[in-house]
């Protein structure tokens, strides 16, 4: 017992750190460097900001950058999980797909419901409400990109959707009232405690089934 807790533990405690590697390593890499900003200025460049094109490099490039963000988040988290899931490559596609359609996601309904940005304020009035918009989209295209994957795998998997919500909402809610880099940590420690339950759960033995030959009858049942 103390074997599989021992399991357990360490498990989580890698998920947790591969989470937070790959969610800093996004930030100081990617976003936080001419990188994010480049591609940025190229899809400006290439599509235009001008009327509908404005939405449309709005959506584009958030998608791009979304599918950037997951894929190095998913390949971070392949590494905790190569051993568990057969098809665990499958898994940095997902988590790259699943940021992008949540990013995209979200703009979109930005652009169809507040198409006049100026009505918003300044980023202190609308900036928590958009960002946990924004978190529960991304976790809810997050989980079920990552949810097919461990279906095939996990029973249960399904609580992993709701999860995906949870860990993204907390993070945010870190991230605004704390720091970056602690909702790194939560994002990780959350969904690593449910996925340590899903993939090292203890299976119930299954319910024996007893056959007409396992009692035989007295020999004098069995005489004519």
């Amino acid at each position: 017992m103390l074997h599989k807790v021992a399991q357990w533990i360490g498990f989580w405690l890698l998920w947790s750190l591969v989470s937070f590697s790959g969610l800093f390593v996004d930030r100081i890499l990617f976003r936080g460097t001419l990188v994010a900003p480049s591609i940025i200025t190229l899809m400006e460049n290439w599509i235009g900001t001008e009327g509908v094109q404005l939405r449309l490099f709005e959506v584009v490039t958030s998608g791009l950058l979304g599918l950037i963000d997951g894929l190095l988040l998913g390949l971070f988290q392949w590494i905790a999980i190569k051993r568990k899931l057969i098809a665990a490559r499958i898994w940095i596609l997902a988590t790259s797909l699943g940021f992008a359609v949540g990013l995209i996601t979200f703009w979109s309904l930005i652009i169809v419901f507040v198409p006049d940005r100026s009505l918003l304020g300044s980023v202190d009035e609308w900036g928590f409400g958009i960002g946990l918009l924004d978190s529960i989209l991304t976790g809810t295209t997050l989980g079920f990109a990552q949810w097919l994957v461990l279906r095939k795998k996990v029973a249960k998997a399904e609580w992993w959707v709701a999860v995906s919500i949870v860990s993204m909402v907390a993070a945010w809610l870190v991230r605004w009232f704390i720091s970056p880099l602690a909702s790194f940590i939560v994002l990780g420690a959350i969904s690593g405690v449910v996925l340590t339950i899903l993939l090292f759960r203890i299976e119930k033995r299954p319910e024996q089934v007893f056959t007409p030959t396992d009692f035989p009858l007295p020999l004098s049942r069995l005489d004519p």
